[in-house]
């Protein structure tokens, strides 16, 4: 009888652990609306996809990208149906990540082209802003979502 309730302990204390570990997003909203992708990619790893959405609501995005020997072209688009739209180009390469934002949204005029200069007072020397290169972060998803969630939410 006493292997029997050790076994069956184990057996609950396993099915009942908190937590769990996430690969990619879970999407929580409404199903519904229309899409549309494709995708490629040959044996040297060079690679092309494309993805087209509309809700049931009418907000729309859509992403498109290229890769080969480490070069990067893409887009993504954001519509939403009060107004409000952003369109981001960018491409990576040897000499990092940059981006050109178009965008509707409130609060984002800027001053200043994309290539502003940046200041650092410590270093007394002047750094064009699109020349910075950024190491790059290992892990998939972000926020609550993605590799690492539980790990994150118990403060490790």
């Amino acid at each position: 009888m006493f292997p029997f309730v050790v076994i069956a302990a184990c057996i609950l204390s396993t099915a009942f652990a908190g937590g769990h570990f996430q690969y990619g997003g879970h999407y929580k909203g409404h199903l519904g609306g229309e899409s549309v992708a494709t995708r490629q990619q040959d044996d040297y790893g060079n690679y092309e996809f494309k993805y087209d959405i509309k809700d049931d609501y009418g907000n729309v995005r859509g992403r498109q990208e290229k890769g080969s020997h480490g070069q990067i072209v893409g887009s993504y688009y954001l519509g939403e149906i009060d107004g409000r739209h952003r369109s981001v180009e960018y491409q990576a390469d040897k000499l990092g990540f940059r981006a050109n934002v178009k965008t509707n949204e409130p609060g984002t005029k800027t001053s200043e082209p994309a290539f502003a200069p940046y200041y650092n007072k410590h270093y007394g020397m002047s750094i064009p802003s699109g020349s910075i290169q950024v190491p790059h972060e290992y892990g998939y998803g972000h926020a609550d979502l993605g590799q690492g969630t539980a790990l994150a939410a118990h403060g490790y």
